[in-house]
């Protein structure tokens, strides 16, 4: 495989894992209702849910930029994959507000290391006449997942439960995740 041919599947593949990304972020959002009846949850700790996420994943992300730096991308891209994928399964086995609140804070730190390595990784493979082009499709995937994160939550939610959705969530980005593993192992230097 030359080079040019891996770097447009390297962004293939970081589309799909940015997706899920987003996916994971967003499909707790069209599930919250279900949450609430299910865990006996208040208002004030679902909106503590979604402020503990945004907070931890602020928080983490100037890190997560020098770990993107000093470590193999590709890895930062995998265990972060890896990590939010069972974090989100966690999720969606939790018993209780405090439970549901420490995963969220989880989420954000293990989502957070995600952005900064792909970005880096698509500009070590795209220069200048691609690069744009590379970094919009990326971005398209992000957008994909909100929306299909949200759509496909709120469906499974509706008909097996709340849990169900983050499960599934789970077990795609644990797929995907192999499937990383697999290119990555290919990976041709730029």
């Amino acid at each position: 495989m030359d080079v040019n041919r891996y770097k447009w599947d390297l962004l293939g593949l970081l589309f799909l894992v940015g997706a899920i990304n987003y996916a994971d972020r967003t499909a707790f959002s069209a599930v919250l209702p279900l949450v609430k009846q299910d865990l006996g949850l208040s208002d004030v700790v679902l909106g503590a849910v979604g402020s503990v996420f945004l907070w931890s994943y602020g928080v983490v992300s100037p890190l997560a930029g020098l770990a993107g730096d000093r470590f193999a991308r590709t890895s930062m891209i995998v265990w972060s994959l890896v990590a939010w994928s069972v974090v989100t399964g966690i999720t969606g086995i939790v018993r209780n507000g405090s439970e549901l609140l420490t995963m969220r804070v989880f989420l954000g730190f293990a989502e957070a290391l995600y952005i900064p390595s792909a970005l880096a990784l698509i500009a070590d493979y795209h220069r200048s006449e691609t690069r744009a082009k590379a970094m919009a499709i990326h971005i398209m995937g992000l957008q994909a997942g909100f929306v299909l994160g949200g759509t496909l939550a709120g469906f499974l939610g509706d008909r097996f439960g709340w849990r169900a959705s983050l499960l599934t969530l789970a077990v795609a980005g644990l797929t995907v995740a192999s499937l990383a593993k697999i290119l990555f192992s290919r990976r041709i230097r730029p």
